[in-house]
């Protein structure tokens, strides 16, 4: 309906105003001189503000325009791959191709912002050290080095193309940002994505895990900034500290490499006297960082647990993912009326089972299931649901914090029991699991070869009682894949 769809875009866009106003954020000036706009965040905005420091790069390559401009494109780029990542196959390319048109600027800027943060970091450590200014030297070699490539991006970039990557964009992302959901789901799989780099940071403490762990960070704070506001509200302070911290230790590990090269013309000794201060400075950090994600002695929670609880508190996350999943799956030829309907038969199926099968009753099964019903439906290349289409299409889900790769798994091996290979115990791909999801996915087996049948029926009402045309690409009868479904059951029965 026009009217109801007109009323979902308005509803969408006075609740994520914040994301879509075409506003110009707050941009630092040389001098004390600031200007007094307040800071303000949405697509429209950052890409006008590109626009905006372009052109105080061209005038000069200073250190403070690079970053401003380097700042707006990743604000732009963060916001093109968050909405890529729930938008369906043709919003997906071209929020890609908004992405790009950023890239090759960003890239030429990048080598030259690093060196120039190298000479800041070199200023403030190396203050009282006699091989200072040799370092110092060494950085402004690197810097003028890397004018020329900076300057060769700055002069390639042209404003009127990287408008048009972006024209139409914003009304794109009104519809988008009315689901609410899906951007639930996306702050939950920034989250996991974030806590797992961070678990393999602390535990190797390289320079590289710690690099990726702030890249993972970095995301979930630009996604629950434009898209979560009541997230942000709770953690958008210390998701910047967590950066900010993270961001230092990469610029401490970028220097220590240079003073440690034979790009800086230093004695053995006084190597080794730049490279101990350094390395102070670094662990300095590196604690910083430990001490805001432990617990406090005032009762504070440990920053990550802060973090899940502000993403998780009044949020479906079921739900969450259960709407993502839809959306992708509707561009492969999941119908909403085909979804829901193997949905109810699936609920009716389970519900007549789960007195008898006690693991069928439990809240994740029935996630699990109303997952598996959709990515049954799922299309092939050819226009028509297939074990392959369903298996493929489940497996390349993105994990998240509520969505495990188990879970993925299971729902895997669901969905294909719509098309008649229920999972059995002996299977290699069942024996894979733990004991507990591999009986959860025996149990369910059943329960979607009868759904997939009784939603086949209800859509074909014409059909005669022995046919075969079950729902989806179902070649054997319906009375002996009924059978079969049956002794499922009752195997799964005895295992419970």
């Amino acid at each position: 309906c026009p009217s109801t769809t007109a009323a979902r875009l308005h509803r969408g866009v006075a609740v994520w105003q914040h994301a879509l106003m075409p506003t110009r954020p707050r941009t630092r000036q040389t001098g004390k001189a600031r200007r007094s706009a307040p800071a303000r965040t949405g697509l429209a905005a950052w890409m006008e503000e590109v626009v905006v420091q372009h052109a105080r790069v061209i005038r000069a390559l200073r250190a403070e325009p690079v970053h401003d401009l380097r700042v707006a494109i990743r604000r732009v780029r963060s916001l093109a791959q968050g909405l890529r990542s729930i938008d369906d196959d043709e919003g997906a390319r071209r929020w890609r191709a908004l992405s790009d048109a950023g890239r090759p600027l960003f890239a030429g800027l990048g080598e030259l912002r690093d060196a120039q943060v190298m000479r800041e970091h070199a200023l403030q450590l190396f203050a009282g050290e006699p091989a200072g200014a040799t370092v110092v030297a060494s950085i402004d070699a690197v810097v003028r080095h890397r004018l020329q490539a900076a300057r060769v991006a700055v002069e390639s970039f042209r404003p009127a193309a990287w408008r048009a990557a972006g024209r139409g964009l914003a009304l794109r992302a009104a519809s988008l940002l009315a689901e609410r959901p899906l951007f639930q789901h996306l702050g939950l799989r920034r989250f996991h994505e974030a806590y797992a780099l961070h678990h393999l940071a602390m535990r190797s403490r390289a320079s590289t895990a710690l690099h990726a762990c702030r890249i993972g960070v970095k995301k979930l704070r630009y996604t629950v900034e434009n898209f979560l506001p009541q997230a942000h509200a709770q953690v958008g302070k210390l998701l910047k500290k967590l950066q900010d911290v993270l961001g230092e230790l990469h610029d401490l590990d970028v220097l220590l490499a240079f003073v440690s090269s034979e790009d800086t013309r230093l004695h053995s000794t006084e190597r080794g006297r730049v490279g101990a201060l350094v390395r102070a400075a670094r662990d300095e950090r590196l604690a910083r960082y430990r001490a805001l994600c432990a617990a406090s002695g005032d009762g504070t929670a440990p920053a990550w647990a802060r973090l899940r609880a502000a993403l998780t508190v009044d949020v479906d996350v079921a739900a969450a993912h259960l709407a993502y999943v839809r959306r992708r799956a509707a561009g492969l030829g999941a119908g909403a009326a085909d979804v829901a309907r193997l949905e109810l038969a699936a609920e009716s199926v389970r519900r007549a089972l789960s007195t008898e099968v006690r693991v069928l009753a439990s809240p994740r099964a029935v996630a699990l299931l109303r997952l598996a019903c959709t990515c049954a439906l799922v299309k092939d290349d050819a226009g028509a649901g297939s074990v392959r289409a369903a298996w493929r299409f489940a497996r390349r889900l993105p994990t998240a914090h509520g969505l495990s790769d188990s879970d993925l798994r299971v729902v895997a091996l669901v969905a294909r029991a719509a098309f008649g290979e229920a999972p059995r115990l002996e299977d290699q791909k069942v024996a894979a699991l733990g004991a507990r999801d591999a009986r959860l996915a025996v149990a369910r087996g059943p329960v979607m070869q009868l759904a997939a049948q009784r939603a086949a029926r209800q859509a074909q009402p014409s059909a005669r009682p022995n046919s075969s045309r079950a729902l989806p690409a179902h070649k054997s009868s319906r009375s002996r894949s009924g059978k079969r479904a049956a002794a499922s059951a009752r195997a799964s029965r005895s295992h419970a």
